[in-house]
């Protein structure tokens, strides 16, 4: 599924968190080939509890209690 999700280019990628899964190798592999796809892409959507990987990634960082939203920070 990771390879055919991966495969096309999209203006819009949405992620419902990063992938930290699979041995070492893999886990390098795969960033780098979501990082390609993300740079490639015209706007990325990541929802995710790490804090650090949505700023290193993003660029607006929007925080939801209870699906309002709670606060909204401009990054970088």
């Amino acid at each position: 599924v990771f390879a055919i999700s991966t495969s096309f280019p999209a203006d819009i990628v949405i992620m419902d968190e990063w992938l930290s899964v699979g041995d070492r190798d893999f886990t390098q592999k795969a960033e780098q080939r979501l990082t390609k796809m993300v740079d490639n892409s015209k706007l990325l959507l990541l929802a995710s509890h790490d804090e650090n990987l949505i700023r290193k990634n993003c660029n607006v960082l929007m925080r939801l209690n209870q699906g309002e939203i709670n606060s909204l920070e401009r990054l970088n």
